[in-house]
């Protein structure tokens, strides 16, 4: 268990490859924390870059209510890399019982208004997924893991890292990951929520990840409305997980017809959250930060067929 001056009681409450994180107490207020601590088998100059990539995208971006909030970023006495954001004991999104069409709406809208933010401070999340949307106890959805963030502009933002399930066709072939990447990831996202599975995920375990690759690539999502999805919003989601990037929306317009979908069907309006343009100069101190980040290479593209 790690030590970390300032906090206490801390509760390991996930891990991966990478990471650990831990509950715990910030003790000088009292307030309950998410801690990440980098695992010491991911003790490598890449592993933190991308570790240190998160905690500079939480910290320009967590002002958004629906991106987790970065409290605090440092070192174990033991010089092991850590952060710590907001606890949200909600839990992820996804599981084996999909959201109603309403539900899902509205999740869409809260993370593209998330998604808009992060691409107008010049960062692409690339890993957009049930699994990195955490739910507050209030109900609140927040994005999280900026680990393999990078600049919107970067040249070589392709993948490594990247869920496969939700990837999109071009990053899937090897091209560059951009804001519409982030827009079809979203999509997909949204289209588990209401199935239970991602698009192009067929259910047999013993699947290669190939079949799946070349099914992102070339073949039609399977149509929401024989789950009795309604068609407006059917339309959406294909919109956002169409093949050809310059086809999607952007976060913010994908948003928006997604308020459209609300309106149209009767549901409860869902704001979308996006700043308010100014009116007037920007104060002294209003710049919009690029995040320096060294970006790794993606997968290799895929073998001919």
């Amino acid at each position: 268990m790690h030590e970390i001056p300032g906090y206490s009681q801390l509760e390991p409450i996930g891990s991966g490859g990478t990471a650990t994180v831990y509950r715990a107490t910030q003790e000088s207020i009292g307030r309950e924390v998410a801690i990440k601590v980098l695992a010491a088998p991911a003790l490598d100059a890449r592993t933190e870059k991308r570790f240190t990539r998160e905690s500079q995208a939480l910290g320009a971006l967590g002002w958004h209510p629906n991106i987790v909030v970065l409290f605090d970023a440092g070192q174990t006495p033991r010089g092991v890399p850590y952060i710590a954001m907001e606890y949200l004991g909600g839990g992820a999104l996804g599981g084996d019982s999909p959201m109603t069409a309403a539900e899902t709406a509205s999740v869409g809208i809260r993370i593209a208004g998330a998604l808009h933010c992060a691409h107008e401070a010049g960062v692409l999340h690339r890993d957009v997924k049930p699994a990195n949307i955490l739910r507050s106890v209030f109900g609140e959805v927040k994005l999280a893991d900026f680990g393999i963030s990078g600049l919107v502009d970067a040249t070589h933002t392709t993948g490594g890292g990247m869920t496969l399930a939700h990837v999109s066709p071009e990053v899937v072939e090897g091209g560059t990951a951009t804001v519409a990447s982030d827009v079809y990831s979203l999509a997909s996202t949204l289209f588990e929520l209401l199935a239970g599975h991602a698009p192009f995920v067929e259910g047999d375990a013993a699947e290669q990840p190939i079949a799946m690759l070349l099914r992102i690539i070339d073949a039609p999502a399977p149509d929401l409305r024989t789950r009795g999805v309604p068609d407006q919003l059917v339309r959406v989601i294909e919109q956002g997980l169409a093949k050809d990037p310059a086809a999607r929306p952007t976060a913010e317009s994908f948003g928006r017809m997604l308020v459209d979908v609300e309106q149209a069907l009767g549901w409860s309006t869902t704001t979308l959250p996006i700043a308010t343009p100014r009116t007037g100069p920007p104060p002294p101190t209003h710049e919009r930060r690029m995040i320096d980040t060294t970006l790794e290479s993606g997968p290799p593209p895929l073998p001919p067929t």
